[in-house]
């Protein structure tokens, strides 16, 4: 389980960006079943997983699922029926940016124009002092 950071960020005057989204959303694996009914995010990583719709069904409170597929691809999916593929290795970083992405009321498809990095969140740290959540950015282009 992860609680993931997303920032959506935008091109602003003077070539600066400045973030128009700010979004937390927890993330789990469909292998975490006892997790399941608290994820935003489903990542279906074993093979019972089924379809990125057959996790959205069966998980009413998840709003993006994800599989990850051999060839490096990752096909995503949202409650409202939106689904698109994505060049990546890593899926919980595009299932974390669509989740933001949905939430602010963007079409799924259009996320393939912007451009989506991750990294630790270093600005927030938990109760233990260590690093805080992991943090993905999604910067939109013009």
């Amino acid at each position: 389980m992860k609680l993931l950071r997303v920032l959506i960020s935008e091109p602003a005057p003077g070539g600066r960006s400045r973030v128009v989204v700010a979004d937390e959303h927890v993330c789990v694996t469909s292998a975490e079943q006892h997790r399941l009914a608290v994820a935003d995010v489903i990542i279906g990583l074993d093979l019972g997983a089924g379809t990125v719709r057959d996790l959205l069904d069966r998980h009413p409170g998840c709003l993006v699922a994800a599989r990850p597929r051999p060839d490096g691809t990752c096909i995503v999916g949202t409650r409202d029926g939106q689904v698109s593929v994505f060049a990546t290795r890593k899926p919980w970083v595009v299932a974390a940016a669509a989740h933001a992405w949905t939430v602010a009321g963007r079409r799924l498809a259009a996320l393939s124009t912007a451009t989506i990095t991750a990294g630790g969140d270093h600005r927030r740290r938990d109760r233990s002092g260590g690093a805080g959540c992991p943090f993905v950015e999604v910067r939109r282009v013009r």
